[in-house]
């Protein structure tokens, strides 16, 4: 039931026919991981399409000098492999459980003969590539074009829009995430982050509290993010 659920919500498989849901739920697995726990490493080869059933997966790169870019969370129904699928290469970015993660795990071969099989996985396959690279060129235009402060509203908002929930007028960020951790995904030092924060909390656009953040005027947060004032 778990699998059928992340099916149902996930971008790959929504559109798809009932019999590519079969074909791979018959092939997957289903495992859980704990906190921290690496389900792929840069370079390295994946021999399975991983779709998160539960909890949140890190995105992240680490430098030749130790240094962390975390470049996304992953949600519910969210694939690692889409590009592994294509050229068959390596893992693009380590995977790293953020707490305790369900998965099914597809192997890899029985993805690519079933986006051979049907036309529409493979279409999904590749939209969503797509979808992914432009998302890396609005983070990299964003990371060039905006001020540090506009680059704090437009990760904010990045995450609101996939990790937010609304209970009544708020917006929270269902995603436990400390500074350090969101200064990664800025390339910037914890206290420049900090800093950001404090000032957009002053100007009544976020609450902050422990390890959570309440977005107060979401609209406002946006135009900044926009590069708007």
């Amino acid at each position: 039931m778990l699998a059928v659920a992340a099916l149902m919500r996930s971008e790959l498989t929504l559109a798809c026919p009932p019999a590519i849901w079969t074909a791979l739920l018959a092939a997957g697995q289903i495992h859980q991981y704990p906190d921290q726990a690496y389900l792929g490493h840069f370079g390295k080869p994946l021999p399975d399409v991983i779709m998160l059933v539960e909890g949140k997966i890190e995105v992240s790169r680490v430098g030749m000098d130790g240094k962390r870019h975390v470049v996304a969370y992953m949600r519910v129904g969210q694939v690692i492999g889409l590009l592994t699928i294509v050229d068959r290469k390596g893992s693009p970015e380590d995977f790293r459980c953020h707490g305790g993660v369900t998965v099914l795990r597809i192997p890899m071969d029985t993805v690519r003969k079933l986006c051979s099989e049907f036309p529409e996985l493979h279409q999904a396959v590749l939209a969503l590539i797509c979808q992914r690279t432009r998302l890396l060129y609005d983070a990299m235009s964003a990371h060039v074009l905006l001020s540090l402060q506009a680059r704090t509203a437009w990760i904010l908002q990045s995450l609101v829009a996939v990790h937010g929930v609304s209970p009544g007028e708020r917006q929270v960020l269902n995603l436990t995430i400390s500074q350090t951790a969101m200064a990664d995904l800025l390339g910037v030092a914890r206290q420049s982050l900090n800093r950001e924060l404090k000032l957009l909390e002053r100007a009544g656009l976020l609450r902050l509290a422990k390890e959570q953040i309440e977005i107060l005027d979401l609209p406002a947060l946006q135009r900044l993010a926009a590069g708007g004032a």
